[in-house]
């Protein structure tokens, strides 16, 4: 049985000719494990399998929450988890360029942007709208 379109580029998280597939998004923001699962599970909801769209957010939702304990330091405060980087910035992967092009829900699409800019400026704000967001799409 062939099995490489399960394990190279899968269709469910964007396909290896789609510029927005899931790791490609990942690589080029430079998420950490938590935020690139996170955004994994956004964008592949449903699509891996339709029964399990809620599931896949709820996963997201719990690797989100996890980013946010994992990053708050004695004071409440969050800890920056990298400086800002611009190098891996481009504007193909604009977190506006990328929703306009994801097909995912509207609530999804600003999930992924608090997952952006988090990831550029360690607000954990950023990261409870993201949760906020999924929540709502459930």
């Amino acid at each position: 049985m062939e099995t490489t379109h399960y394990i190279n580029n899968p269709a469910y998280y964007g396909g290896g000719d789609n510029p927005y597939e899931a790791i490609k998004i990942i690589e080029a923001w430079n998420l950490n494990f938590c935020l690139g699962n996170a955004l994994k599970y956004i964008v592949r909801a449903g699509k891996k399998d339709a029964k399990k769209r809620n599931e896949d957010l709820k996963k997201a939702i719990w690797y989100l929450n996890r980013e946010i304990h994992k990053k708050v330091n004695k004071d409440g405060k969050c800890c920056k988890n990298r400086s800002c980087d611009y190098k891996y910035f481009s504007i193909s992967y604009d977190p506006f360029f990328v929703n306009k092009n994801l097909e995912i829900d509207e609530l999804l699409k600003y999930a992924l942007t608090g997952i952006y800019f988090y990831s550029m400026y360690a607000n954990k704000d950023n990261l409870i709208e993201a949760i906020n967001y999924i929540q709502d799409s459930i």
